[in-house]
């Protein structure tokens, strides 16, 4: 081990020899758990690290288990942060970590066996303000891990990362019984760790139980759940295929946190559930056309076998006849002109109902629209239904907000998708956007759409309702 003289390291020494170990440390200075040999070394010398492993190999054998546990820290803002303090930190975090783990190897080999343990900590995955040199030094120890596993595993050794998130210390225990609150919140299990978790945790990665552990980052606060869509349920249709925008909206809502339920119908549904198969967690899929009564009424009951309320639902759907675009307004036919408005405009509000008793707190109904205050190129009936589209989500703002739903749309530039790509004579319309685009635009890309219908989601937007939110690089706002 390296750090085991007081805090985590301490607990993990004593562990592992409860569990039956020989352990030793290479440390600098402090005591040690009794029963602990004792090999004073400094992680960031290569030499000290040798001599210090030899000390170990002489007292105790072959080392099999490595804990790389020595860590520091240097916080202070990026822009004051000087070159000492970010090598300073990368050098014992990350570099002892190395120098440690590349000396233990040379007898693993030789057994065919060891196990590798590399302690981090959530920042690497969460990020801190004032840690840049922290949370570099700490992300590193995964891709280290993962890389050993790559060149190692086949030799039954084996690297993992335990990241500790909130311990119980005296430091903690100092801070206000607000602040304690609101980071126990962000913490599935609702409570902060003890260095005895994570001494758990570690004993097994050390373990035989372990083999078929490798490359694992196991945290002590579950980061997918600490983003800003922590515990937030969230309805999301439209999911056909995974360069649509709705997809992207349920892979960020996952990312940050969320459980995601989408929807689907008919022949639709496995285009849905091979999109799904693709997002980082399995999600329900529950069956909705926007369109049958039956469904509608359907819904809640459907959801509630999954999540009992809701706190966001996001809108994006949209579909018209040919005949209605591709310049052939003044030849459409009323119904082809009907499908239109109710499956792209009616839709939203019929949404809102099925969905609104999900949401008996309050929550977000976010829609994607395409500015329905021009007269498109090519889009004909489908610009007239995106303006009945926008009109519905003001007055549905209107009705639904005194229930605390807000209710949102965001106006995203030209993205080409499966079904935008239908649109005859879609080429027209993203023809020189990108030109016209003050930020410039990608029409490859519906991440930045994706975060915005995101974002509107979330708890970050409590006094916007009625709103359209332009993500098309700035074209909205530039003369014609």
């Amino acid at each position: 081990m390296t750090g085991a003289n007081r805090g985590i390291g301490r607990a993990i020494a004593e562990r592992l020899l409860a569990d039956g170990h020989k352990v030793a440390s290479i440390h600098r200075s402090g005591t040690l758990p009794e029963g602990v040999f004792s090999a004073i070394g400094d992680v960031t010398d290569t030499e000290s690290v040798d001599a210090a492993f030899a000390a170990i190999e002489a007292h105790q054998g072959p080392v099999e288990i490595v804990v790389a546990n020595a860590g520091i820290t240097r916080d202070q803002l990026l822009m004051r942060m000087s070159d000492a303090d970010f090598e300073d930190v990368m050098d014992t975090n990350l570099g002892g970590a190395f120098r440690v783990s590349r000396r233990a190897v040379k007898s693993m080999i030789r057994a065919r066996h060891g196990r590798i343990v590399l302690v981090s900590s959530v920042v690497a995955m969460y990020g801190g303000p004032g840690q840049v040199n922290y949370s570099a030094s700490k992300s590193g120890l995964i891709g280290m891990a993962r890389s050993i596993t790559r060149e190692l595993g086949a030799r039954n050794i084996t690297a993992n990362v335990v990241a500790p998130g909130f311990i119980t210390t005296d430091m903690t225990d100092a801070l206000p019984q607000a602040q304690q609150d609101a980071y126990r919140a962000a913490i599935p299990a609702a409570r902060f760790g003890t260095t005895e978790d994570v001494a758990a945790a570690i004993s097994f990665l050390t373990s035989d139980e372990a083999q078929w552990c490798r490359s694992m980052a196991a945290s002590g606060w579950d980061t997918d759940m600490a983003g800003f869509m922590s515990g937030k349920k969230v309805l999301v249709t439209g999911v056909l295929r995974d360069n649509s925008i709705a997809f992207h909206v349920a892979r960020l809502a996952l990312d940050e946190g969320a459980e995601v339920i989408l929807t689907s119908f008919g022949r639709q549904m496995k285009l849905t559930e091979l999109s799904a198969r693709r997002l980082p967690k399995p999600v329900p899929i529950v069956e909705l056309d926007v369109t049958d009564a039956d469904h509608l009424a359907a819904l809640a009951g459907h959801v509630s076998q999954h999540a009992d309320t809701l706190d966001a639902v996001v809108h994006s759907i949209g579909f018209a006849p040919q005949s209605v675009m591709g310049g052939r307004f003044l030849e459409a036919q009323w119904p082809d002109v009907a499908t239109a408005m109710e499956i792209s405009a009616f839709s939203l509000k019929s949404l809102a109902t099925a969905t609104a008793p999900l949401m008996p707190n309050g929550g977000a109904l976010v829609g994607l629209t395409f500015d329905g205050s021009f007269a498109w190129p090519v889009y004909d009936w489908m610009g007239v239904a995106k303006a009945a589209f926008e009109a519905t989500a003001r007055y549905l703002a209107r009705d639904l907000g005194p229930s605390g739903i807000r209710v949102n749309l965001v106006s995203a530039g030209p993205i080409r998708t499966t079904a935008a790509t239908s649109i005859p004579g879609f080429e027209e319309m993203e023809g020189r956007w990108s030109d016209r685009a003050p930020l410039g635009w990608d029409v490859t890309d519906p991440e930045p759409t994706a975060r915005s219908v995101v974002a509107l989601c979330s708890d970050w937007f409590p006094g916007t309702t009625g709103e359209i939110v332009h993500v098309d690089g700035g074209v909205h706002a530039m003369g014609q």
